[in-house]
């Protein structure tokens, strides 16, 4: 089935790895792809040491520069080359968690129906995706879509994220 975890706030990511933790312990093969995700978030390195297939993209920083023709273009063949890998990857796995992707959506790196033709192509897994504002064609081919809404963070009083509970 497709998870889509959605919503302003803090939880997203914290879902898909959580299900990652227990599709492992129930013996299951996960590929977890990181999109956008800057360096030193704390879940990447225990993924890995659960024994998930770990691949992370990056691009001259995270989600949330704001990038220029030029590197947007730039941006867009690193994308395409990324997904190629969890395409190729894709296979043997239970689950595939694309963590964030949907911001690839709105930075133009790659067209809606991209996701929804992987989706498709994928009934036979669990797929889930993570990220704030999902395109309505990707929430109609969702079985689960849920929805994190944000009643009070700290980040509103101005504290900076932790690691180990933001990162």
């Amino acid at each position: 089935m497709f998870h889509i975890y959605t919503g302003e706030s803090k939880g997203k990511t914290t879902a898909s790895v959580g299900l990652t933790v227990r599709s492992i312990g129930a013996g299951n093969k996960v590929l977890f792809a990181s999109f956008f995700k800057p360096d030193g978030s704390s879940e990447h390195e225990v993924i890995e040491k659960l024994g998930a297939t770990f691949l992370r993209y990056t691009y001259r920083g995270n989600f949330f520069k704001r990038y220029d023709k030029e590197e947007i273009a730039q941006a867009k063949k690193a994308f395409e080359e990324f997904f190629s890998q969890v395409q190729e990857q894709a296979g043997g796995h239970d689950m595939i968690v694309m963590d964030e992707v949907v911001y690839a959506i709105h930075m133009g790196l790659v067209d809606e129906q991209v996701l929804v033709d992987f989706v498709n192509k994928h009934k036979d897994v669990e797929v889930v995706m993570t990220g704030r504002d999902y395109p309505q064609a990707l929430i109609d081919v969702a079985d689960y879509v849920t929805e994190m809404t944000k009643i009070k963070h700290p980040f509103d009083q101005g504290a900076q994220p932790r690691k180990g509970v933001e990162f």
